[in-house]
């Protein structure tokens, strides 16, 4: 029974799954084929009247609004300037560019008690990710629960794998900055009666 948005909707995938339990979702993407996308799989799961669907960046479309939950996959793909990536996954020079931009505006948009899940990769040095910082920073007294989606990997085998040799003088700079990558899914309480950070384990076994 809840009021929620999904910034940068994509598929649609987190609205929809939201529309099962939810009052209302709201879904915004600031390109109009991905809000096409996702309003056909709405029809297709049966909850395209539960959803509103809206062209525009982060929330520019719902500057009125406020909710209880706010789910958001942003870009995250680290991306140096030189080399523009793709619309969905350009993260900036650090990847977290985008997530920057929703957790500064996020406190206007949330209801006391709101709630924000965050799906991200994230630079960070050894159990430190940075996006725990850039969260304590833009909500001040935050409870803070996080899972490893995956194992946390060495950013030289991560920046490896993606990069060519034209790159190497941004990925040599990055790499002494952090030396780690993570996966996380993050869920931030905006007003915890006392603030908190806590390392969730996942409950499923990989088998490599």
């Amino acid at each position: 029974n809840e009021l929620v948005l999904d910034i940068g909707t994509g598929s649609g995938i987190l609205a929809i799954f939201a529309a099962d339990k939810a009052r209302k979702v709201y879904a915004v993407d600031i390109n109009p084929r991905a809000i096409e996308f996702a309003k056909s799989n709405a029809v297709k799961n049966d909850c395209k009247n539960k959803i509103v669907f809206l062209e525009g960046n982060c929330f520019e479309p719902v500057k009125e609004l406020k909710f209880d939950l706010i789910t958001v996959n942003p870009p995250f793909n680290i991306t140096p300037e030189k080399a523009k990536g793709a619309l969905f996954s350009d993260g900036g020079s650090d990847g977290l560019e985008m997530i920057r931009e929703v957790l500064k505006d996020a406190n206007n948009h949330l209801n006391e008690n709101g709630i924000i899940q965050i799906i991200t990769l994230s630079p960070g040095s050894k159990n430190n990710p940075l996006i725990l910082e850039e969260v304590q920073k833009q909500i001040p007294k935050c409870g803070l629960e996080y899972v490893n989606l995956y194992p946390p990997i060495e950013m030289n085998k991560f920046l490896e794998e993606i990069f060519d040799k034209k790159y190497t003088n941004f990925t040599e700079k990055f790499q002494k900055l952090y030396n780690t990558y993570f996966y996380l899914f993050i869920t931030v309480h905006r007003n915890p009666s006392k603030p908190f950070v806590k390392e969730k384990k996942l409950d499923v076994k990989f088998k490599n």
